[in-house]
């Protein structure tokens, strides 16, 4: 009977952390992405700079 009680605690536990953490990933890589490409463009512009 504990054995089931536990197994439950556990899966009430780690869904909830699961979907957690891969939201906190999709998120990450979201915000690394916009980041990436400002960062591209800043640096495209001073290059342009640079040429001229």
């Amino acid at each position: 009977m504990s054995s089931g009680l536990q197994r439950r605690l556990l899966l009430l536990l780690l869904v909830p952390l699961s979907l957690l953490a891969g939201l906190n990933a999709w998120f990450d890589y979201r915000f690394a992405d916009a980041a990436a490409l400002q960062q591209d463009r800043h640096l495209l512009t001073r290059v342009r700079q640079f040429k001229a």
